[in-house]
């Protein structure tokens, strides 16, 4: 008696009857074609005893990385040291640090942060460029609140005493003889030594302002006009030196200098009139 095969029960003993098909594991796998698509055939069992056909049509892309060959090279150089012996060696990777690193700022830095701070009664802002000299303003302050008529000490290191040159108290006699106060004759020597930087921009900063006139020689103070709301310079400054030969050499060498695309306007800036 002979008995019916279905058409899906067959085996292929030899591989060479194939032809362009592959033996896959339950069924057949064709090459790429020229447009990268290949077939794959399977024949599987349903439920019921029937064979099933289920064809797949994949296409395979090629992808081409291209790298260094001295990288290739470097990632197949054998492990050594303490890596050499460990079962993850060659897997690691970097961990960013969330360690918290304090900075130690320096005293100037923190004085100068100090004398910028905005003041509500006041729309020039200055940085004082010498940090020893606070303690001789306070004095000076003081020696301003003392009667014209009592007589002040230049030694003991006065300030005012040793501005004044080696004949300190003779001329503190003769200014006092005069009727001029001592803090007149401060507020006079700083006006003679201080010029006044007009043409400015928005974005000009103090510490580029004493980074450039700081050139010439040491500066006293450093005053920048600023709006009150936005913080943003007025375009003009006043430039303070320690003496006023300091100031006339500024005039001279950086008048109309070109700074932020500008040129700036150097000058002797006007006396206050300070019996208003």
């Amino acid at each position: 008696m002979t008995t019916d095969r279905k058409w899906a029960d067959f085996e292929l003993e030899d591989d060479g009857e194939l032809g362009e098909l592959a033996p896959t594991p339950g069924g057949f796998e064709t090459r790429p074609d020229s447009d990268g698509i290949k077939t794959i055939t399977n024949y599987v069992e349903n439920t019921k005893g029937g064979t099933l056909k289920i064809v797949k049509r994949i296409k395979v892309t090629k992808v081409v990385h291209r790298i260094n060959k001295a990288v290739a090279e470097r990632r197949n150089i054998p492990l050594f040291g303490v890596e050499a012996g460990e079962e993850n060696a060659g897997k690691a990777f970097t961990v960013r640090s969330v360690e918290e690193i304090p900075l130690e700022i320096s005293k100037e830095t923190m004085l100068r942060a100090k004398f910028k701070e905005d003041e509500d009664d006041e729309d020039i802002q200055f940085a004082d460029l010498n940090p020893a000299k606070t303690s001789r303003d306070l004095r000076q302050k003081f020696l301003s609140l003392q009667n014209d008529d009592e007589p002040v000490d230049a030694g003991d290191g006065d300030p005012l005493g040793s501005r004044l040159g080696a004949g300190g108290a003779k001329g503190l006699s003769r200014l006092r003889g005069s009727g001029e106060a001592p803090k007149d004759l401060e507020a006079r020597r700083r006006d003679e030594a201080t010029v006044r930087v007009t043409n400015l921009s928005e974005d000009a900063k103090e510490e580029d302002l004493a980074e450039l006139f700081g050139t010439i020689g040491k500066l006293d103070r450093v005053y920048l006009a600023k709006h009150k709301d936005k913080k943003a310079s007025k375009g003009f400054a006043f430039i303070t030196y320690a003496n006023k030969e300091l100031a006339a050499q500024a005039i001279r060498k950086l008048n109309r200098h070109g700074y932020d695309n500008l040129l700036l306007n150097v000058e002797w800036a006007r006396p206050n009139n300070r019996e208003r």
